[in-house]
Formats: structure tokens, sequence, C-alpha cells
């Protein structure tokens, strides 16, 4: 509803609308990382959870005032729905509002004590007494000097500082966070691709008459439909594929497999939605509809049904596949941060679509002396940004496959030791490369 809102009521350009929408999920989606910590650090969860209502309930009645009926009398504005009844006060409202709608969101996902159900069932299985690690990792052997006690001082002295002395676990675990640093690059493209869905995907079926059947006026919702039914189907397929492989202990390929599925999902979306914007643009110039924006175009409404069912397909094994991912590999010692981090993947991807937006503009204008997002669909070259996104991800599979091989991944399995009273099983997480 938010697209349509801004323009149809501010009659803002799609792209600056499209940039609202990003930048608020974004928001939502990478602050309950901080709020979390805050939580654990400062103040309580239920202090947390109570300020967030309050913020929440705060910005739906100032979203509700920033509408032009509202505080028409106030403002000594008018009370219809159209631009000009938009003043000052109304913006104001509205972007305070959306701020505190994205703090009272991410209020409440910060204050939840859960970890996602594969990694609970994976470190609270009451069989497991002990935990030891079996590292692999020569290249980052320097960190090895953190666990070395000093002879010039005591043990105590130096306990005391956790940044001059760590135990050797807490090392091994840091040496796994910076191996993770390039897989979890690799996460930010497909958040990209994900958040055109949201925005630009909805903008073109606004636009579009749906000669099959008369104007659908629900075409947007019916097409979000299909989008969720594909994500959830690929996220169901997906559990299956992977417990499939990690019962015979195939856990890399499994991911591995999973992400590049993700990706390639994601460049036949792309690549699809640049066809069906290519042809939409000829129907524009076909019928003279270039510079008449509010005109709907006689195209078919299903056109566009199999980029919302790809990008369903991708965002299922998207986020399911980051879950899994980080659950089986992240260290112990940011666990209860592990959906946090996850969530705020996806939000630096989400606002990094308003980036890309703005810079492929620039570049574009100074390449080819059009740029490629002007304040109409009509006038725009969505399918040239499509195919910037699909050599993007293109890019990305790559670098992703590169750092799947460099990286150690890690392998459970439980080992019985016999002691004077019995026998105690340990659980030994093990290192190794994916071809290695």
């Amino acid at each position: 509803m938010m697209m349509d809102y801004l323009t149809e009521v501010w009659m803002i350009s799609f792209v600056h609308a499209a940039g609202i929408v990003n930048i608020f999920w974004g928001t939502a989606h990478v602050l309950p990382l901080a709020i979390r910590y805050l939580v654990d650090t400062t103040i309580s969860k239920y202090w947390m959870i109570l300020v967030s209502s309050f913020a929440y309930t705060a910005g739906m009645c100032l979203l509700t005032m920033s509408t032009p009926p509202a505080i028409a009398g106030a403002m000594g504005t008018c009370s219809d729905y159209k631009p000009e009844c938009i003043g000052e006060g109304q913006k104001i409202l509205l972007y305070t509002a959306l701020g505190l709608i994205a703090f009272g969101i991410s209020g409440h996902m910060g204050s939840i004590d859960r970890c996602p159900r594969h990694a609970s069932e994976l470190y609270e299985r009451s069989d497991i007494n002990d935990l030891y690690v079996v590292p692999h990792s020569r290249s980052l052997r320097w960190l090895d000097k953190a666990a070395i006690i000093l002879p010039n001082k005591t043990l105590r002295q130096q306990e005391r500082n956790r940044w001059r002395l760590c135990s050797v676990t807490e090392v091994e675990e840091t040496k796994c966070l910076v191996h993770l640093i390039p897989i979890c690059f690799t996460f930010i493209i497909p958040g990209v691709v994900s958040s055109i869905g949201n925005t630009f995907f909805l903008e073109q079926a606004e636009v579009i008459n749906g000669k099959d059947g008369g104007n659908f006026s629900f075409g947007p919702l019916l097409l979000l439909l299909f989008y969720y039914i594909s994500k959830g189907r690929f996220t169901a397929f997906y559990e299956g594929f992977v417990g499939h492989l990690t019962s015979v202990g195939w856990n890399a390929v499994a991911h591995v497999v999973g992400f590049a599925m993700s990706m390639i999902l994601s460049i036949l979306c792309c690549v699809t939605a640049a066809i069906v914007e290519t042809r939409r643009l000829d129907v524009v110039r076909s019928h003279g509809l270039i510079d008449k924006p509010d005109e709907k175009i006689p195209m078919s409404l299903f056109w566009l049904l199999p980029q919302f069912l790809l990008l369903g397909a991708a965002d299922g094994f998207y986020e399911k596949g980051i879950d899994m991912f980080f659950s089986d590999q992240f260290p112990r010692m940011i666990f209860r941060y592990l959906k946090y981090i996850f969530v705020a993947t996806m939000g630096v991807g989400i606002i990094g679509s308003t980036v890309s937006v703005y810079y492929a503009g620039i570049v574009s204008e100074r390449i080819g002396k059009h740029n490629w997002f002007q304040d109409t669909l009509n006038l725009s070259r969505l399918d040239n940004y499509y195919w910037l996104l699909a050599a993007l991800t293109a890019a990305n599979l790559a670098v992703l496959i590169i750092a799947a091989m460099r990286f150690p991944y890690n392998y459970l399995s439980l080992e019985q030791i016999d002691i004077d009273d019995g026998p105690l099983m340990k659980m030994k997480i093990r290192s190794n490369y994916l071809f290695g």
C-alpha cells in the first residue's frame, strides 16, 4: 500500500517512493541487532518491549494523522487525497511515523530470547557434556597469541583484561568469524534483488490494465499471493533437501548448492523481469502512452507472474539458507545474536537496493546521457536495471563459489570417552574445507 499511496497521493516519483520503502524495511531489519545488544548490556527486555510498544503505537497514530483528512483544519490544507493537500506538516508526520514504527518493530524483534529452531536443537541436547574445537585454520595462527599467558604478569591480572587474554576456544571462534566475512558479503546482493519485489514489481503491476479479464484493481495483491505461495513451497523444499544431504554428512555441499540455487533463481528472475519490462515498453510506445503515465497499459497482468514466482523461489532458498548456514557455522560465543545477524544481513541488502539505484542512475546518465530512473515508469529503463542486477548476481555467484571453496566448514561429531564414573559424550567440532 505504501508504494501506491506515495506515488498516487503524494505524486512523488516511483524511484523516490521505492527508496522510502526500502530504507524503512532495511532499518527495521538492521536495528534489532543493536537493540539486542542494548537489551543484554543496558536495558531489560521488558522495558524494551514496553518502550517499543509505545513507539509503535505512536507511529501508527502519527501515520494516521499524516493523511490529508486527519488534520486538514489544523494545517489549513484541503482534505482530499491529492498532492496539493499534502503540506510540510504531513510530510514531517509521515517520516516521523515511519521511524517510530521501524523502531517499534525492531524493539520487539530484539527482545525475543529465541534461537532458530535448527540452532536450539543443535546446542541444547542433554547428552552433550562438553565442547571442544579441532581447528583447521593455518592462515590465522597469529590470533593464537591472544591465548598465550605472559610470564611477567599473574594469570589473575591477565584474566581481568579480556582484550589481552582469551581462551583457546574464543580464539578459534574468532578465526571462524573472520572466515565467515567473505561469504556473508555474498548475501547482500540477493537482498538487493529481493527488495525489488515490494517496490518496482508492484509499480509495474499497478500500471498494467490486465486485458485478459478487465481492469484488475487487485492485480498486485494477486501477484503477491503467488509470490508467497512460491516462497513457502521452496522453503519447504530447501529444508527437505538440506535434511537429506546433512543426514549423510554433506552439510557443506548442502549449503553451497542451496545458496547457488538461490542466486541462479535470482538471475532468472532478473532476466525474466528485464524481458517483460522491454515488452511493456514496446506496448507503451506502440500505443503512444510514453507521456501518459496515468493511462493503463493494455497488457496481460500474467506477463508479470513468472518474475514473482521466481522471486518467491529465490527468497525461499535465500532466507532459509542463511538461517541454516548461520546455525551450523557461527561460533557459540555470539549464538544469542544469530537470528539478529541473519535479519540484519537481509536489511543491509534492502538498504543496498537504494544505493544501487542511485549509482546506477548516475552512471547511466554519464555514459548514455539518459538516466535510467525518471519520474514515471514509462520514461524509465527498468529493463536495463534488471539486466544490471542479473550481471551483479552472476558475479556474486562466482565470488560465492570461490569463498565457499576456501571456507573451513564445521562438522559435528560425538565421541565417547571412558572415565571412572562411566562413559562421557563429548561433541567435537571438526573443521575442513569443501574439497579437502
